[in-house]
């Protein structure tokens, strides 16, 4: 059996985040070990829903649980611009699934184990599956200051990102033509910016699908009119029983309201 579906932004990072809880990984780590969720819009979508599995009651505001943002005019009318959240919500990690908020992520992550994961999300996807996250700071933010220790100790990266985040170009040889001393011209309101390709388990909307179900998933195309700008459309191959299944979560997400973000 084949179905469509097609998904605006706030859809797919509501599906990304409800099926990446039911990982199996993710789920062991909420009974023993720690989960590490950075700022990002797609990560706020996550937090709900490991706060719904977890042994803890947190309340917070996902525009407030972002780091860089990428917001239109005022007007709406104008070119729009990279920014920095004007409000700084503390990272959280999960510990045997209680919610603890991050003091320093650094010190953090070094008391980590073997086997726990860091929940890190990208701004680009490009046609090699690579990911690459934009450094708006000197000292190259959450990721920068995370990475050696990352790497180091040989955790997990888990990498949510939306396909509407796809780019025509290659991350490693994008990176190598960015930096914040290299852009004379950043734009109105707008950030100087680098970009870092990190590796890890990418999870999009066709992978964490085939994950979860027993499907084959396509992207077979991009965008929309009427407030689907961003939207992706899918192909779903699979036997009637998982695409029903498929249909019932689907109706979950028909009335997931699109992401305002904060404004300075």
């Amino acid at each position: 059996m084949k179905k469509l579906v097609c998904l605006k932004p706030s859809q797919s990072k509501r599906l990304i985040a409800i099926l990446i809880a039911r990982l199996p990984m993710i789920q062991e780590k909420m009974q023993k070990g720690n989960i590490f969720v950075t700022r990002g819009t797609t990560q706020g979508y996550i937090l709900e829903e490991l706060i719904k599995i977890s042994k803890s009651e947190y309340s917070f505001k996902k525009p407030n649980f972002v780091a860089g943002q990428i917001i239109p005019a005022q007007d709406h009318n104008g070119i729009g611009s990279l920014t920095v959240n004007p409000i700084s919500w503390p990272e959280i990690y999960f510990k045997d699934g209680e919610i603890k908020e991050v003091i320093d992520r650094v010190k953090c992550v070094q008391r980590f184990k073997k086997g726990d994961i860091i929940i890190k999300g990208g701004n680009a996807l490009d046609y090699n599956g690579q990911v690459g996250v934009f450094l708006g700071s000197k000292t190259g933010g959450t990721i920068g200051s995370l990475l050696g220790s990352i790497k180091a100790l040989g955790l997990k990266i888990l990498i949510p990102i939306t396909l509407e985040k796809l780019i025509d170009g290659d991350v490693v040889e994008l990176s190598e033509i960015m930096g914040i001393y290299e852009i004379d011209d950043p734009g109105k309101n707008s950030l100087k910016i680098g970009m870092m390709p990190i590796s890890g388990t990418v999870m999009n909307e066709v992978t964490i699908l085939e994950s979860i179900f027993d499907i084959n998933v396509y992207h077979i195309g991009s965008g929309g009119v009427g407030g689907m700008e961003g939207a992706i459309t899918l192909l779903i191959e699979g036997s009637e029983s998982i695409i029903e299944e498929i249909s019932n979560l689907l109706e979950k997400l028909e009335n997931e309201p699109d992401f305002k973000p904060n404004r300075a």
